[in-house]
């Protein structure tokens, strides 16, 4: 099986989870949400061998690109874009804009790493669940600084509450 590509071996991997019993599992979701927070798409998978968030994802969008013909641009290490969801840049005023794009939390927490480099293991009993939620969000940019970064698209702060 070291000879295939990491593609086949996860979904050969995930073929055996749901055939065989194993002590050895995970069901990880995953979930994309648009720029209103609205759900795109969402699956459960079995997850019978080690991979990363970006493999699992991708994977992910690959079925689904062909299940409902939803074109993307990405690859392991990130999404650049879904359907007509992709950077973008707002310029608000001579010094406030922001860069939209895409992010990604595990287990609710955003990782400063890229999708690649965040392992999904087989992990102990009591671990055995995982969620992964790729969203459209925005980086705000005030006076020659970045101030926060994946902020979901649909929270957009009033004047009077940006600082």
């Amino acid at each position: 099986m070291q000879n295939l590509n990491a593609k086949t071996r996860m979904m050969i991997g995930m073929w055996m989870a749901m055939c065989f019993s194993s002590n050895l599992w995970a069901d990880v979701t995953v979930r994309f949400e648009g720029a209103r927070g609205q759900v795109l798409f969402e699956n459960v998978f079995p997850l019978a061998e080690n991979t990363t968030v970006g493999d699992l994802s991708i994977f992910v969008l690959d079925r689904e690109a062909r299940l409902r013909r939803l074109p993307y641009q990405g690859s392991r290490e990130g999404v650049r874009s879904i359907d007509v969801m992709g950077s973008a840049m707002e310029v608000v005023s001579d010094r406030i804009m922001r860069a939209y794009g895409w992010c990604f939390s595990v287990n609710g927490q955003i990782p400063l790493l890229y999708s690649h480099q965040i392992p999904l293991r087989l992990a102990f009993p009591q671990e055995r669940n995982a969620r992964i939620v790729w969203f459209y969000s925005y980086a705000f940019y005030d006076s020659g600084e970045w101030k926060n970064m994946c902020v979901p698209a649909d929270h957009i702060p009033a004047p009077e509450d940006r600082q």
